[in-house]
């Protein structure tokens, strides 16, 4: 019942985001017009929860994880790790959009709550691009800081950690 009611605050979250762009399409754009998207839904277990926590050095929010496999044919191209993050007081619902080296290829924010101007800059994203887990992905030392949106750059960095954390348990 849980899944159910998270999976509807998802579902809502991006319907209600005005610029929320196709999923299909960005993993398109990312990997390639020929590539076929698997998707799963992952309920992580109290020790899955703390060992993920643990590796990725950040709590999470949620146990419910939407996790998406891009292929071409039979090689694996990439990963999408859809997570709902809380930013200050509202949430966030992020895409993360990893290659098969498991290293950062996009972060697209689909559905933003808190006040504009706390929403980072594109620029500020090309940051990750290329970053893996043990790259000490932290706001202040890999990734900059934003002056007037510290929580949200925060945020978005801890949670890039968790999407990583991720991919490397289910791959």
């Amino acid at each position: 019942m849980k899944a159910f009611f998270i999976g509807i605050l998802l579902s809502s979250t991006i319907l209600y985001s005005q610029s929320a762009p196709s999923l299909k399409k960005l993993f398109k754009e990312a990997f390639g017009q020929e590539v076929s998207i698997g998707q799963k839904q992952i309920h992580l277990t109290a020790s899955e929860k703390k060992a993920l926590e643990k590796e990725a050095k950040t709590k999470i929010d949620s146990s419910n994880i939407r996790f998406y496999v891009i292929q071409k044919g039979k090689n694996i191209e990439g990963y999408g790790v859809l997570l709902i993050q809380r930013i200050r007081t509202k949430k966030a619902v992020i895409l993360y959009l990893i290659d098969k080296e498991i290293k950062l290829k996009n972060i697209e924010i689909l559905a933003f709550h808190e006040p504009s101007e706390y929403k980072p800059y594109p620029k500020w994203k090309e940051a990750f691009v290329g970053k893996g887990i043990e790259d000490k992905l932290k706001t202040g030392y890999a990734i900059p800081n934003i002056s007037g949106a510290t929580l949200s750059a925060r945020a978005i960095t801890n949670a890039s950690r968790i999407a990583l954390s991720i991919v490397r348990k289910e791959r």
